[in-house]
């Protein structure tokens, strides 16, 4: 008897009537192999979706995950990973679409398993939600401006000054003051536009001007000089000599 895979040969012989000759009987009987293999079933594949960013006040955000499996998705299980900086509030979390709630500012991490129809569960899948602070829009300060520089000759002693303001919201305010000079001068409409300084003397008087938005913002000041010359001496006329 021999054997190979897939053969088993068998030989059998027998005592002929007549001269002892062996004559076989049965020459080969042919054995097949069984093999029994049980098919593997490949894990799913969780994909909890692209990162996100959101800004307070807005405080949740929803997820939408999915899985991948040569059967079909069964199930689907989210969690955050870690408490910090908060426990989010979830909802949904065995649905594909998971919404967080409840967020403060900082960065959030949650993981999606998915499980196929013959009960084999993925990996995890993670997803990182950034949560940014409230964002305070700034307002510009305004810039004033106080006008042209001025020269005045006495006997004239008060002038106009005639000033103004410039913002991406609206001018509230505005507030004159004397700066400099070689006396204090007598102010009006300090806080309008237009400034009256009177009452001056001969020499070199400076006014600076800072006006307010409707945002209560302050400008930085802005100046302008006022000269005032002394009063023009005018010589008394000539004497003429008359001759007879």
């Amino acid at each position: 008897m021999t054997a190979a895979d897939g053969t088993l040969n068998l030989a059998f012989s027998a005592l002929a009537s007549e001269g002892g000759v062996d004559n076989a009987k049965v020459s080969a009987i042919e054995v097949y192999s069984v093999s029994s293999t049980t098919p593997t079933n490949p894990a799913p594949v969780a994909n909890a979706g692209a990162d996100k960013t959101i800004t307070l006040p807005t405080n949740s955000v929803v997820l939408t995950g999915s899985g991948t499996d040569d059967g079909s998705i069964a199930g689907y299980s989210w969690s955050q990973v870690g408490t910090t900086p908060s426990t989010a509030t979830l909802s949904g979390a065995n649905t594909a679409s998971l919404t967080a709630s409840g967020l403060v500012a900082g960065t959030y991490t949650f993981a999606l398993v998915v499980t196929d129809n013959l009960g084999k569960a993925s990996a995890a899948d993670q997803v990182v939600v950034t949560v940014n602070s409230t964002t305070t829009p700034t307002n510009p300060a305004p810039v004033a401006n106080a006008g042209p520089d001025k020269t005045i000759t006495l006997p004239t002693n008060s002038v106009v000054l005639t000033g103004s303001g410039t913002d991406d919201g609206s001018i509230k305010s505005y507030a004159w003051t004397q700066a400099s000079g070689p006396s204090t001068a007598t102010l009006s409409g300090v806080n309008t536009a237009n400034l009256t300084a009177s009452s001056l003397v001969s020499g070199s008087y400076v006014f600076s001007l800072t006006v307010t938005d409707n945002l209560d913002k302050a400008s930085a000041a802005d100046q302008v000089t006022v000269t005032v010359n002394p009063a023009t001496t005018t010589p008394p006329p000539r004497a003429r000599r008359y001759t007879g």
